[in-house]
């Protein structure tokens, strides 16, 4: 009788071995898993893992249902996310010596926490925040239609008024006084007057572009018993004109100087 007992409770036992076998194997475990593994588990973390020196961000999931969790700054130390074995988790990491953790201001700032060196507007290396220092302007430029440059404030903030915009032009008379139209750009001119107004000499006033490119030549001349002497004038179409010129007693104009008569 006691046989019969121990096999019927040997076969019970049987049953309920296979039972819990089948139930491991139907809850989606395909026994490969690491022990704690949730199979199936997305998880990606931007910065690498703990990271305290670049803001990360963790997604959970993947698609319209994933989730989003950033790096933060909680009294001054890093609240680093990462993906764990079957969840996302968190630490507090402290910031090295020099660096302090900036996060643009609060949980649900738009930049992950990390850890950063300080910015110091003024030492000349643009920094963080800062939109230049002195000379370092980053790629910061004037427009294609606009001259002279960008320039940068004593606060680190980019000055853009130094930005003009182009003249558009078909004349010198579309531009300021002391521009030419070249290729459709305003654009500032040059004149030489080698003597000034000197009747003894005839001489030639030359105004020019910046690059050398010649807009207008003019020599003294005759006119009757005077010379027509070539000054700079910007006021005129051609950045130059004439004043008339006595020459002295027993002189006379010849070839646009006064000579002996």
């Amino acid at each position: 009788m006691k046989k019969l007992i121990l096999s019927i409770l040997l076969v019970i036992s049987l049953f309920l071995l296979i039972g819990c076998v089948k139930e491991a194997t139907e809850d989606g475990s395909d026994g490969g898993a690491l022990a704690g593994q949730a199979v199936g588990f997305q998880c990606d973390d931007s910065d690498g893992g703990r990271n305290s020196d670049e803001g990360g961000v963790v997604t959970v999931g993947s698609g319209a249902t994933a989730k989003k969790y950033s790096d933060r700054c909680i009294r001054g130390k890093v609240q680093e996310v990462f993906c764990g074995s079957n969840a996302f988790s968190s630490v507090s990491l402290d910031c090295n010596a020099g660096k302090t953790c900036v996060d643009a201001d609060g949980p649900n700032a738009p930049l992950p926490g990390a850890c950063v060196t300080p910015q110091v507007c003024g030492n000349g290396i643009k920094e963080g925040t800062e939109q230049c220092d002195g000379v370092d302007l980053g790629d910061a430029t004037c427009y294609e239609e606009t001259t002279d440059s960008v320039a940068c404030t004593s606060t680190c903030t980019l000055d853009m008024s130094g930005c003009v915009a182009r003249a558009t032009c078909t004349t010198k008379a579309d531009c300021p006084a002391d521009n030419g139209c070249k290729s459709g750009t305003c654009t500032p001119l040059t004149c030489v007057d080698p003597k000034g107004s000197d009747s003894s000499t005839k001489e030639t006033v030359t105004v020019t572009y910046p690059d050398g490119t010649i807009f207008s030549v003019g020599y003294d001349d005759c006119s009757g018993v005077y010379v027509a002497e070539q000054v700079c004038n910007f006021n005129t179409r051609t950045g130059r004109g004439a004043v008339r010129l006595t020459c002295l007693s027993g002189a006379t104009c010849l070839d646009g100087a006064c000579v002996a008569s």
